[in-house]
């Protein structure tokens, strides 16, 4: 039984530069002209990383790994015979193709791509053939890559027309939401963990909660006796509440110890907030639960707050956590059980609830139920991970923005605890 090709995907540069020598050349091509020729190139990843690092010594080392692994596959891992999916921005078009010959170094014209390779285009349709987790694969952000979880489905309009869905069938749209949600979260809590590790995440977190409507005093760097920040409504400090916050920069699991830690700075008309970027072990929860005047802040509900909050943030910290507003597909089967953008937006402010509640308006939106709510959202200004999936664009939201040549991926955030509460109750 004869194989399926595999299939490729890959991008005519950052603003689609290449695209008249792709559509109308036949000609797969990449840039890179300063690396040379990469037949001259040993045949080993290890050798184009070689290579790579010395044209680029600036580049950074995950960056080193990329550029040698496009470039790599293009010459030694694409065959002829090869299946190769180029989407083409400019003409909101997906062309399908076979490559058709080896590796080609030419070092002149066609505004900077040596590396070449013939391709024979077997088909153009609009992106609006495919299904919304199809085409966020080929969206990918690098310029050559293997197609994998959609490579049946472009495979399949070679041999006949594509078989249209409707968008509300379409179940890859809440696969894609969920991936870009997850890839800002994952650069949120990682661009904190690395770049505010320690005594700088205690002063990020009293910005957030000034943000959040509190005054807040930071203990100075060096032992703090447990308690990094202290925040309250007024300005002298002496009106409660009173909340004593111990923050976590350590992305493993806190346990009881350094919750019962903390409660022991707590008086009687105190409050006590444990924040840490990663998790809180099962002993650690079940202590807190059991104070009324005790709450524990995770690394994913630390996102929830900073993405509410992120438009009161000032200059330094939109610099260090760069995103941007964009819009995303809302959940398909919208109707069910919907909460009207009124209640939503008239529940209790996220810093009351998030202090005092607990997770009172979790409770309040069952995850069965689909809000029709085109809540706001960001994305982030940062190189861009690998893709997935995507749905019907309703909702707008932030993540990390992305080099001009790739879709940006987006993650969620919102205005109000209600949609947030939404959100992380979907997930449950």
């Amino acid at each position: 039984m004869k194989e399926d090709p595999v299939v490729w995907g890959i991008h005519a540069g950052r603003g689609g530069e290449a695209h008249s020598l792709f559509t109308k050349g036949c000609t797969l091509a990449l840039g890179w002209s300063s690396v040379g020729d990469l037949s001259q190139i040993d045949a080993s990843r290890d050798a184009f990383k070689v290579k790579v690092a010395l044209v680029f010594p600036e580049a950074k080392s995950g960056a080193v790994t990329n550029y040698a692994g496009v470039l790599y596959r293009f010459v030694h891992e694409m065959k002829p015979g090869d299946v190769v999916v180029y989407p083409a921005k400019a003409e909101r078009k997906v062309y399908i193709g076979e490559v058709s010959g080896p590796y080609e170094y030419r070092p002149s014209g066609d505004g900077g791509f040596p590396n070449r390779r013939p391709v024979k285009w077997l088909k153009s349709l609009p992106r609006s053939a495919f299904k919304q987790g199809a085409l966020y694969e080929i969206g990918s952000a690098l310029a050559l890559f293997q197609v994998k979880n959609y490579a049946e489905e472009f495979l399949a309009t070679l041999s006949g027309p594509p078989q249209p869905s409707e968008v509300d069938d379409d179940e890859t749209v809440g696969l894609v939401v969920e991936d870009i949600e997850r890839t800002t979260d994952d650069f949120i809590l990682k661009t904190l963990a690395q770049d505010l590790k320690g005594h700088p995440l205690a002063a990020f977190i009293a910005h957030l909660l000034n943000a959040m409507g509190y005054r807040t005093r930071v203990s100075p760097e060096g032992p703090d006796g447990g308690v990094d920040v202290v925040a309250h409504r007024d300005e002298l400090g002496f009106e409660p509440p009173i909340i004593k916050v111990q923050v976590k920069s350590t992305e493993g699991s806190v346990g009881d110890p350094q919750v019962s830690a903390l409660y022991g700075k707590v008086g009687t008309q105190e409050h006590g907030l444990l924040i840490t970027l990663g998790t809180f072990t099962n002993q650690a929860k079940a202590f807190a639960g059991s104070k009324s005047n005790l709450r524990l802040i995770d690394g994913e509900e630390l996102v929830d707050l900073i993405l509410a909050h992120y438009e009161q943030f000032d200059s330094r910290y939109k610099a260090i956590l760069p995103l941007r507003r964009v819009y995303v597909p809302a959940p398909p089967n919208r109707g069910q059980g919907l909460a009207c953008p009124e209640e939503v937006t008239n529940r209790p402010s996220t810093s009351e609830c998030a202090l005092n509640q607990g997770d009172c308006l979790r409770e309040q939106v069952p995850a069965t139920q689909q809000p029709d709510y085109d809540g706001p959202t960001w994305t982030a200004d940062a190189p861009s991970p690998s893709p997935t999936t995507a749905p019907p664009a309703r909702s707008l939201r932030s993540a990390p923005s992305a080099p001009a040549s790739c879709p940006s991926q987006v993650a969620t955030t919102a205005a109000d605890i209600g949609w947030l509460a939404y959100r992380r109750a979907l997930q449950k």
